[in-house]
C-alpha cells in the first residue's frame, strides 16, 4: 500500500491514497460494516440494522482513550458513476436503538470515500475525507488532530477487509465450491489430478463452467495472477500449469509445476487444501 497523506483542513479530515487491490474488492470491503471492527480497533461494535437498496442504517460503538465510550447510528449509501465509485455516510436517528447507560451519542459523523481505479484496475486510488464531534468537552480541533492520527491505521485496515473480500471472491469461484461438488486430489506424473464431480447435472455444468474460466485466464496470461487469488482453491497453486478436461461426473484438472523440482511441494500443497476444503469463514 503507497503512503497516506491527510491533510487537515478546518475541522475536516481529509486523506488521500493507494490501495493495491482492485475496486470491487475494496468497495465490498467499505460495504461490509458487520466486518468494520476488524478495520479499525476504536470500532468495538458494528451492526447493519436493515438495507434498503443500496443503502444501510448502521449502529456503531467507539471506544476511545480515556474517554466514555461512543455510539452512532449512520445512514449509509453509494454508487457508481463511469469509474468512480462513491460511498457517504452521516448520522441518522431515525433507525437508532435506545442509548446504553454510559455511551456519548455522536451528533456528527459525516464523510465520504471515493474509489477510483489506478495501475489498469489492478489497484485503487481511495479519498476520504470526514467531519467528526466527538462530543463533550473535547475542543474540536483535538478530536480532529487524534482522528487523523488513526487514518493510516484506517486504510491499512480497510486493506486487510480488502484482501480478505478478495479472497472470498476466489474461493467461491473455485470449481470445489459448487454446492454439492466433492473433490478429490490424486499425485499423477510430475503432479496432481484434481477431480471435481458432483451427482447433479446443473451442479456438473457449473462445474465444468468456473473450470474453462481458470482456462482462459491461463490463455490470457493471468494464471499466477488466478492461482494467487484462488491458491485456497485445490490444485490451485501458483507458478503452474493446469489443463481442464471433462469428466462424466464434472471435470478433471491436470496440474503441475513448472519447474519439477516443485512436484512434492505442489502434491503437498494440494492434498492439504482439499483436506481442509471449505476453509472456515472469516
Amino acid at each position: 500500500m503507497s503512503l497516506v497523506l491527510v491533510t487537515l483542513l478546518g475541522l475536516t479530515v481529509v486523506a488521500d491514497g493507494e490501495i493495491d487491490l482492485p475496486v470491487d474488492d475494496v468497495q465490498a470491503a467499505l460495504v461490509d460494516y458487520a466486518a468494520h471492527p476488524s478495520m479499525l480497533g476504536a470500532i468495538t461494535e458494528s451492526e447493519v440494522l436493515e438495507r434498503v437498496g443500496n443503502a444501510l442504517y448502521v449502529h456503531q460503538r467507539f471506544r476511545l482513550p480515556l474517554l466514555r465510550d461512543r455510539e452512532a447510528t449512520l445512514r449509509v449509501t453509494w454508487k457508481t458513476e463511469g469509474t468512480r465509485t462513491t460511498t457517504r455516510f452521516r448520522v441518522d436517528e431515525s433507525r437508532a436503538p435506545a442509548k446504553a447507560d454510559g455511551v456519548v451519542r455522536l451528533e456528527q459523523l459525516d464523510g465520504q470515500w471515493l474509489l477510483e481505479p489506478t495501475r489498469d484496475g489492478l489497484a485503487t486510488r481511495v479519498r476520504f475525507a470526514v467531519d467528526v464531534d466527538f462530543g463533550g468537552d473535547l475542543p474540536k480541533w483535538m478530536v480532529r488532530d487524534g482522528f487523523a492520527h488513526n487514518v493510516p491505521r484506517l486504510y491499512e485496515g480497510l486493506r486487510r477487509l480488502a484482501r480478505e473480500e478478495q479472497r472470498k471472491r476466489a474461493r467461491a469461484a473455485c470449481p470445489s465450491a459448487v454446492p454439492g461438488a466433492r473433490t478429490d486430489v490424486a499425485d499423477a506424473g510430475e503432479g496432481v489430478q484434481v477431480v471435481v464431480s458432483s451427482v447433479d447435472e446443473r451442479a456438473r455444468q457449473e462445474i465444468r463452467r468456473r473450470a474453462v474460466a481458470y482456462v482462459e485466464a491461463r490463455d490470457l496470461g493471468l494464471l499466477d495472477d488466478a492461482a494467487r487469488r484462488g491458491s485456497e482453491c485445490p490444485g490451485m497453486v501458483p507458478r503452474t500449469f493446469f489443463e481442464a478436461e471433462d469428466t462424466a461426473d464434472g471435470v478433471m484438472l491436470t496440474v503441475r509445476p513448472i519447474e519439477s523440482a516443485h512436484t512434492p511441494l505442489l502434491r503437498a500443497i494440494a492434498h492439504d487444501q482439499a483436506r481442509h476444503w471449505p476453509p472456515p469463514a472469516n
